[in-house]
């Protein structure tokens, strides 16, 4: 049942709260920007039907990964891996690709360097998705200025499994939109591609993400790259401080429905519906918005359910304009 509480104190939208600037401060003015498209290749269209585009994305979650892997581990002494719990949602990505022994490209973008021992992250990655019957698993960290061009295109278009691992997602979607990586994923999905991700990499398909931006834990809504329309929030049960910032954007986007994902979750996308996942214990996921009509803040539980239902029963609508087109 719909839970109705009383809204936050409606105040003004403040500078540190909301973070929506049309464009990153930096990024290119030009509409073509990013990777060159070889000549003769032809421009992505809007799909009449999304059916091809297959998303399974985790809020968080353990994957058996060494305690070396964080510079802050939260396991007792003595104790050398974290629990691998999205051991059933790793095997439905890698099923998903539906050929044997797929290709996964892992996207590291959003890492960040103070917090993630990187190269144990890459190998933690490798290890991860070969148990899941993976063949070739490749790490790419993209950033303004590299790879160059031509090697971002062929890694994200040779792959059949791209992950998108977590860390920072305001520099991730700054940075895949600046390099034009975003168009390459989305020509990626409509192949068949599967798309997965945690964390960060769950909150990058939709509009706007709820994006912890610094390591005292100071929080902001920036863009995602929009596929989705709605506001994504990972972490909630752990991370109180998202809270205060997801009401906030709520308030100030009329309509605009929020996705709040507690640990050990997951939600499956394949076109225009979804159903979601729970890999351990607890968890719930929430649909949240202001009532036109009241101005109550509304959140309702989402239900777990192995049926798949269409987007718009939690208030999401899809975005079918692609991209803007890379050129040099």
């Amino acid at each position: 049942m719909p839970t109705t509480v009383a809204p936050p104190a409606q105040t003004q939208p403040t500078g540190g709260t909301t973070y929506l600037p049309e464009r990153e401060q930096g990024a290119s003015t030009s509409p073509w920007r990013g990777c060159t498209i070889p000549a003769g290749q032809p421009d992505p269209q809007p799909p009449d039907s999304r059916s091809d585009i297959t998303i399974i994305a985790t809020s968080g979650g353990t994957f058996g990964e060494p305690r070396d892997t964080y510079f802050e581990c939260g396991l007792p002494d003595g104790v050398s891996r974290y629990p691998a719990l999205t051991k059933p949602i790793d095997s439905l990505v890698v099923e998903g690709a539906r050929c044997i022994h797929p290709k996964v490209l892992c996207i590291t973008t959003g890492s960040d360097p103070r917090l993630h021992n990187i190269p144990e992250l890459g190998a933690a990655l490798v290890e991860r998705f070969k148990h899941a019957g993976a063949g070739a698993v490749e790490m790419m960290a993209i950033t303004y200025y590299a790879p160059d061009d031509d090697e971002m295109r062929a890694a994200i278009e040779s792959a059949d499994v791209i992950y998108v691992s977590g860390g920072t997602s305001q520099l991730l979607n700054a940075t895949l939109r600046r390099r034009g990586a975003d168009w390459l994923l989305w020509r990626a999905a409509q192949r068949g591609t599967v798309l997965s991700g945690l964390s960060a990499g769950l909150c990058c398909w939709f509009s706007h993400v709820n994006s912890a931006v610094s390591t005292e834990g100071d929080v902001i809504t920036t863009r995602g790259l929009g596929w989705f329309e709605a506001l994504v929030a990972p972490h909630w049960d752990l991370e109180p401080k998202r809270h205060k910032p997801f009401h906030q954007t709520l308030l100030d986007n009329p309509g605009l429905v929020g996705l709040a994902f507690d640990e050990h979750t997951a939600i499956e996308i394949r076109g225009d519906t979804y159903r979601l996942h729970r890999f351990g214990p607890g968890g719930i996921v929430r649909s949240c918005y202001f009532s036109a009509e009241t101005g109550n803040y509304i959140s309702t539980q989402v239900a777990f359910s192995d049926d798949f239902a269409p987007l718009s029963r939690i208030g999401i609508t899809t975005n079918r304009t692609p991209p803007a087109l890379p050129r040099p």
